[in-house]
């Protein structure tokens, strides 16, 4: 391999002829340890070294010279590990870090947040995949965080070491699981599997003794969560499965552990509210009003004494709201009649990704226009079968296979004037139709992965099998965000009509405000949300708990990302785990490349 070794401008200075390299990145180290004759000292902190056209490179951080065996080791971060030294931090005001987009688009705004445009370039193509609401743990690393989020869309990070940058992208993960014809009866593998892991999980939240948040998740056999809540969306405790209605392994099939989380955080959500509360005058205090980019309680005074007004007061036209209209021994504040108007609005409002339907859009055919209601953006997720449906044989065709996408590649031939085959260029099987001739010939060359998708099954129910078939699952999100696109309803009230004898004044009174559809939130704290998240997690992770040992073919490049696994024949033992670490070993003995496969 040509090892490159630039200044501390990132200018190429020469290619380093005699080392040992040994470089590590993926779930850990994200190093490199760069060994060198003590006599042939090159380079300094801050000086790069690379291979060009792969992922191998970083920066030099330490100097390590020995004079006992005249040797000078060169210890630096990878291009993994600058990206792991920084930390993704969520915008001011706000608890998380939320992501949405096009998967390279969403890379290109990570580089940007963490100032690293001098040091990565990102892909401007399309990589087919689709980050869709994602939400950042707190403070992660970023290269941690990134490898976690593209995972949970399918998605991998490849890097792409350059003369002037390094160049970042992202594509499709590649399932050598998924292979029909990738299975232990043409690779060895060494498999341990545990098929009765932890199935139930006692999650001990926030609070005391009685008094503490106490959550029961449970699994199916294959590591199925069960339902934990009514509906998809939960918001406050009401909302959470408290009981153990939905355990499936019981007695001696059960395998229970307690889960201690007592820094559960509390999550507190804010309803918006669509009608008016009855005794407004009374209960308004109980609510919110959103205002830039927090919620405020509302305040109020005391009531007292009321006097019936024979004139107009002054101040109608602006305080009406500050009068009273008896209703039977009641009185009850003057409503005022609402006049409609829509505001276009430059900021994001702080209730956007679950109220974005009580905003606007403006529309118009250049005959009438109108303000629209928001739609939300579906998106289409696959969700894994843990259980045979019990009308298999009816409703198959609802479910779907995660397949493997490829492209090939021909090489092109056609006749001259002499008749002689002459290559003429390299083509895409889309490319081909049907204008190959006697004068045309295709020679195949290439078979090359692009992707997965998932298919429909067709035709007839296929013979069940345990993780492999699923679901299509499809949810609405807020649309992106655009400044100036989107309008706020304005529903200003303005005085009544006055009428002597029919409205009143209150004297040291309390000053109530008036009601304004859509404008006021109840606030619902939801003491699970933080505990369930991190609960699931945890069994996922005993259901990951699978261990793959095998040698890969040498003469194919994996990715970390890119999942191993194999079904073993006479037990039916069947694993799959994505490669988490890649290590690259450089000496005078030769090269290794090794992979760790799981977390």
């Amino acid at each position: 391999m040509d090892l490159i070794y630039t200044d501390k401008n990132r200018k190429d200075i020469d290619v380093l002829s005699d080392y040992e390299l040994d470089e590590a990145f993926g779930k850990n180290e994200n190093n490199f340890s760069l060994k060198i004759s003590l006599s042939e000292h090159c380079m300094e902190p801050g000086c790069v070294i690379y291979a060009e056209n792969t992922e191998y490179g970083g920066i030099i951080d330490t100097l390590n010279p020995n004079t006992k065996d005249s040797t000078l080791t060169y210890k630096g971060r990878t291009w993994h590990g600058i990206l792991n030294s920084k930390v993704l931090e969520p915008d001011a005001g706000e608890d998380y870090l939320i992501l949405s987009g096009e998967a390279n688009s969403v890379l290109k705004e990570i580089i940007t947040r963490l100032k690293l445009n001098d040091v990565f370039s990102v892909s401007e193509e399309d990589s087919g995949i689709e980050i869709i609401h994602y939400q950042c743990s707190r403070y992660p690393c970023a290269y941690d965080e990134i490898r976690k989020m593209l995972y949970e869309f399918m998605g991998k990070l490849t890097i792409n070491c350059q003369m002037k940058t390094v160049l970042l992208s992202v594509s499709p993960l590649y399932d050598y699981s998924a292979d029909e014809e990738w299975d232990a009866s043409q690779l060895d593998f060494a498999i341990e599997k545990n098929y009765h892991p932890v199935n139930h999980l006692i999650c001990l939240g926030s609070g005391d003794l009685k008094d503490r948040h106490v959550i029961h998740l449970f699994t199916d056999e294959n590591g199925g969560i069960q339902p934990y809540s009514f509906h998809d969306n939960p918001y406050q405790d009401a909302d959470y499965i408290l009981d153990k209605r939905n355990q499936i392994l019981k007695e001696q099939e059960e395998v229970v552990e307690v889960y201690d989380y007592g820094n559960a955080q509390d999550t507190v959500n804010y309803v918006l509210l669509t009608s008016k509360p009855q005794n407004w005058q009374n209960v308004y205090t109980n609510f919110f009003i959103a205002k830039d980019d927090k919620f405020e309680q509302l305040t109020k005074t005391v009531e007292q004494t009321y006097e019936v007004l024979a004139s107009q007061p002054s101040d109608w036209g602006k305080r009406y709201a500050s009068y009273f209209k008896k209703n039977g021994s009641d009185y009850a504040n003057v409503d005022g009649v609402v006049q409609e108007s829509y505001v276009k609005m430059s900021k994001k409002p702080v209730d956007w990704d679950k109220n974005y339907a009580n905003y606007y859009v403006y529309f118009s055919d250049g005959l009438t226009s109108e303000y629209q209601g928001v739609s939300g953006v579906s998106k289409d997720r696959y969700r894994l079968q843990t259980q045979q449906p019990s009308d298999w044989s009816v409703t198959f065709s609802d479910y779907f296979k995660k397949v493997n996408v490829y492209k090939f590649f021909y090489d092109e031939y056609k006749k001259d004037k002499s008749g002689t085959w002459v290559k003429a260029r390299v083509v895409k099987d889309s490319q081909v139709q049907n204008e190959i001739t006697d004068k045309h010939a295709l020679i195949f060359m290439e078979k090359v992965s692009v992707g997965i998708e998932y298919k429909a099954l067709e035709k007839k129910a296929p013979r069940w099998k345990k993780n492999t078939f699923y679901t299509k699952v499809s949810k609405q999100y807020s649309p992106k965000w655009k400044s100036g696109y989107y309008y706020r309803r304005k529903e200003e009230t303005v005085a009544p009509e006055f009428k002597a004898g029919s409205f009143y004044q209150e004297h040291s009174g309390e000053v109530i405000p008036s009601w304004k559809p859509n404008s006021y939130y109840i606030e619902r704290t939801d003491h699970f949300a933080d505990l369930v998240k991190n609960g699931i997690e945890k069994l996922k992770n005993y259901y990951n708990d699978e261990k793959i040992t095998t040698s890969l073919d040498a003469s194919i490049s994996y990715d970390v990302g890119d999942v191993i696994g194999s079904r073993e024949q006479v037990t039916g033992v069947q694993a799959a785990q994505p490669i988490t670490k890649k290590i690259l070993k450089i000496t005078s003995d030769g090269n290794t490349v090794s992979y760790e496969i799981g977390e």
